[in-house]
């Protein structure tokens, strides 16, 4: 008698094509398993493709399917870093079987990062013809292109019907230092204005624009014709006036992100910027000189405003005024505040948090504080500070204080202030601050707590370390405060790495 070999079959969750996409996403990062996968059964191999295909980073994989007729050679030329440039030739007449088989995977793909490598002149004209002016990528979502002017010569062919967010950086490693210092257009500029016409021609229904420019109106007075644009990132622009007459004409404008160049000694002052409503705008984040930002902010009316982010060097005067501008002019709306305080105080004084942050306290709905002080300056929080941020932001679900970079501990700021956050502020879930204060814990054991919040689930402090012998009693301390939180101290978490530098 003889026994039939058993068959195994595959499990029915493996006919569910929804589970099956998601279970390849889940792997976007190991192609060499989807590879395996698009390999294996008809089942597997669609959605394995789908996913290693989605998004390109450089035109190497895609043209690498024209074997027969497209090379990749050294152009003998270096950028700014020392890297070799590449250019992609035409060597032979495309091959019908290769052509259709790029074709393929090209409708894949939906976002695309340029690489440093070019395509010569001629060969970009013979993917011209062979498409009939459709393009390379027919359900391209997402285009991030950086690449000089002159080396950009196919980018109309990646500007698809089906384009939502598209990133344009024409400037050569070269040109970037310098662009943001010229007071006139220069040969980039109108390329910008050349390309957004392009664009809006082949892609009118982009929502996401981002231009590395100055800002001239050359470069993006054709922003105006996307009238479904929705997020706007410019920078660093000349002059902020026209950029945000402009922002004033787009119905649709949710997002901005604008950063201003720094104006040099022989610049003529900055011309006036004249008051500008932004109704629908509901994200602003801004950076620049001092005086540009708070001037920008004095202009800007809108009354939807949810999310502010705000950076600039640690021009005491400037600050006070901005922090001042903040409240009055979006304090009904705004939930979510950003301030990045950069470079460093030249005397290296230590400044009170309280004298710089309190205007903010005005606004009593805020969900969102993170404070950023990079570089060198320092602030002095003490314990009133923790009880009149608890008071005045009872919603808090995220609070980012700043911290000395050298990890300094001062017992003004004791760890026991912690509680008026864990008595006032039931929904904060995240939490960023300075070391505390050991001082009130030595010779405690178990430390006393009043009240538990259980709703906070990280407390990160990025730098400092408590006395070998009081850091168990710190750390059971704050889990007593938040029981649910789990308590990370970068310098611990990432010393032994330093010691090994």
């Amino acid at each position: 008698m003889t026994t039939e070999p058993a068959i195994h079959r595959a499990h029915n969750v493996w006919a569910i094509a929804e589970v099956v996409r998601e279970i390849m996403k889940q792997n976007a990062s190991d192609p060499e398993t989807l590879a395996h996968c698009a390999c294996a059964s008809r089942a597997l191999s669609d959605p394995a493709l789908e996913v290693l295909w989605e998004s390109q980073h450089g035109l190497g994989r895609v043209l690498g399917l024209l074997r027969s007729s497209f090379r990749r050679i050294p152009t003998g030329q270096e950028d700014f870093f020392g890297n070799s440039h590449h250019s992609f030739v035409l060597c032979d007449a495309i091959k019908d079987n290769e052509w259709a088989r790029m074709l393929r995977y090209a409708r894949l793909i939906r976002s695309f990062l340029s690489g440093r490598e070019r395509m010569d002149g001629l060969a970009t004209v013979a993917l011209f013809e062979k498409l009939n002016g459709q393009p390379l990528f027919p359900n391209l979502k997402h285009l991030i292109w950086r690449s000089s002017a002159d080396g950009s010569a196919m980018l109309p062919l990646l500007f698809s019907p089906m384009l939502s967010r598209v990133s344009l950086d024409l400037l050569t490693d070269e040109e970037r230092f310098d662009h943001q210092t010229s007071a006139a257009p220069v040969a980039v500029d109108y390329a910008y204005g050349t390309a957004l016409a392009t664009l809006h021609s082949r892609a009118p229904y982009v929502k996401n624009i981002g231009l590395f420019t100055s800002g001239f109106h050359c470069s993006v007075d054709r922003i105006v014709n996307f009238h479904r644009l929705d997020s706007l990132k410019l920078g660093p622009v000349r002059d902020p006036g026209p950029v945000l007459e402009l922002c004033g004409s787009l119905p649709h404008l949710a997002h901005l992100t604008l950063d201003i160049s720094k104006r040099s000694g022989t610049d003529p002052p900055l011309p006036q910027i004249p008051e500008t409503s932004l109704v629908p705008l509901k994200k602003l984040v801004l950076s620049g000189p001092p005086g540009a930002v708070v001037r920008f902010l004095e202009a800007v009316k809108a009354p939807c405003l949810y999310l502010l982010d705000v950076r600039f060097e640690a021009a005491v005067d400037s600050w006070k005024h901005c922090l001042q501008i903040i409240p009055a002019r979006f304090g009904a709306s705004l939930r979510r505040v950003t301030v990045g305080v950069e470079d460093g105080i030249n005397d290296g004084e230590t400044c009170s948090f309280h004298d710089w942050f309190s205007p903010l306290y005005a606004i009593r709905d805020l969900q969102r504080v993170h404070i950023d002080s990079l570089f060198d300056t320092s602030f002095t929080i003490v314990s009133q500070d923790l009880e009149d941020i608890a008071s005045a932001w009872p919603k808090l679900r995220s609070l980012g204080l700043p911290h000395s970079s050298e990890g300094d501990v001062s017992s003004a700021f004791p760890i026991t202030a912690l509680q008026s956050l864990a008595a006032k502020c039931p929904h904060l879930r995240n939490l960023i601050l300075p070391l505390p204060h050991h001082a009130p814990l030595v010779g405690l054991t178990p430390p006393p707590v009043s009240t538990q919040q259980t709703c906070l689930e990280e407390i990160c402090i990025p730098s400092g370390r408590w006395p070998q012998d009081v850091r168990e009693t710190c750390m059971t301390y704050l889990n007593s405060l938040f029981p649910r939180a789990e308590t990370v101290l970068l310098d611990e978490e990432f010393g032994d790495m330093d010691d090994d530098w």
